[in-house]
This record gives structure tokens, C-alpha cells and sequence, in this order.
């Protein structure tokens, strides 16, 4: 559906000659992340509002998104199969977040915190192997990364005293992220990829 959708779009836009032959792979990669960006917003939106936790899902989804697109992670074979991840990953995610914030104590913040902190700043950014990285955007996703990560983690600790709700959700966000990067590791058989191409097994470092 949603590359049904792109390529009416393209489509369009050559007809129109908006763009030519030779850029249409281009835009209907493009279009399809746009389609499919909106689509994960729109879900976010509706599971918001079944579960009454509008701000919940949306604190939940800006730093998923943002953190995400420079940091890689868990990529499904199939658009339909991406967003059923998602779904769960946003109905688990705003269930925790509205029911267990009583329970939410400093052990869970900072041992949740570790894990992400370790994950982002030894793997991102884990390459899709299908959009192949330059070493300088690379370099540009681990850093970009990394400040989101830190803008992320300040946010997280000072919510916590403030309103644990709010924390929770970020934390949330921030966890999830990581879970999705070492599955997509572990999917790779322990690979990381640069340029397209296998570089070895994780070892210890990233660059930056």
C-alpha cells in the first residue's frame, strides 16, 4: 500500500515534470519514508486517544523519531510487517507508561538509562544495509545521535523529579530505540556495516 501510494505520487511528478526519469528511484524511496512516517504518526495518534494518553503517545513518538532516523535500528522485511511492530511497541510502551509510573523508581530509571546510554553510544548508527552510508554520514549520525541521546537523558533525569509520568514516557522512547538496535544487530548475525558492506563485528568502539 504504501509504495502503491509513492508511486502515484512519483508518478505524478514526472508527469508534471516536476522531476525527471533519472530521480525517480530517489523520490519513490522518499515518498515512501514520507508515507510511511505519516502513517506511524497517525497511529500514534489513535492509540492516543484509545488509550487517553494523547501527550503520553507524543512524548513517546517525537524522540522515537528523532533519535531513530540517526540512529538506525530494526527494519522489517515488509512495510505492513514494520508498522504491526510499531503498533505493539506503541500500545506496550503507553500501557507501561500510564499504569506503571507509580512503580517507577530510581533502580528502573538508571539501570533502563545504562542499557540505552551503552547501546547508543557503542552501535548507533546501525546501517541499513538496503541505504548504505558514506563514512562522513556516518560520522554525522553517530554525533547526531549522540546529542539527541544526551538532550534525551538530561530530559529523563530531571522529569523524574518532577513528573514521573512525563519521564517515563521518554525513557520509554529512549529504551526502545536500543531494544531496536541490537535486535537489528542480532539480525545481522553481530555485522556492522559501512558503505554497504560488512565491516566486522562490534568492537567496542564507534566512531565519532
Amino acid at each position: 500500500m504504501i509504495a502503491g501510494l509513492a508511486k502515484i505520487v512519483t508518478d505524478f511528478f514526472l508527469k508534471n515534470n516536476v522531476i525527471g526519469p533519472e530521480d525517480t528511484d530517489v523520490y519513490q524511496y522518499g515518498n515512501e519514508i514520507i508515507i510511511s512516517s505519516l502513517l506511524d504518526l497517525l497511529i500514534v495518534l489513535v492509540v492516543g486517544l484509545i488509550y487517553n494518553a494523547l501527550i503520553n503517545s507524543l512524548l513517546f513518538f517525537v524522540p522515537f523519531f528523532l533519535l531513530r532516523s540517526f540512529s538506525g535500528g530494526y527494519h522489517a522485511n515488509t512495510y505492513l510487517k514494520c508498522k504491526i511492530v510499531f503498533l505493539i511497541n506503541i500500545f506496550l510502551s503507553l500501557f507501561l507508561s500510564t499504569s506503571a509510573s507509580s512503580i517507577y523508581g530510581i533502580y528502573s530509571l538508571v539501570l533502563l538509562l545504562l542499557f540505552s546510554i551503552f547501546v547508543i553510544w557503542g552501535f548507533a548508527p546501525i546501517e541499513n544495509e538496503n541505504k548504505p552510508l558514506s563514512e562522513e554520514e556516518f560520522i554525522i549520525n553517530s554525533k547526531r545521535s549522540k546529542i539527541i541521546g544526551v538532550i534525551l537523558i538530561v530530559s529523563i533525569i530531571i522529569t523524574y523529579y518532577y513528573n514521573k509520568n512525563i519521564s517515563l514516557s521518554l525513557l520509554l522512547s529512549f529504551f526502545s530505540v536500543a531494544v531496536g538496535m541490537i535486535i537489528e544487530y542480532f539480525r545481522k548475525g553481530g555485522l556492522l556495516y559501512e558503505n554497504g558492506k560488512e565491516t566486522g563485528k562490534w568492537n567496542g568502539k564507534s566512531k565519532s
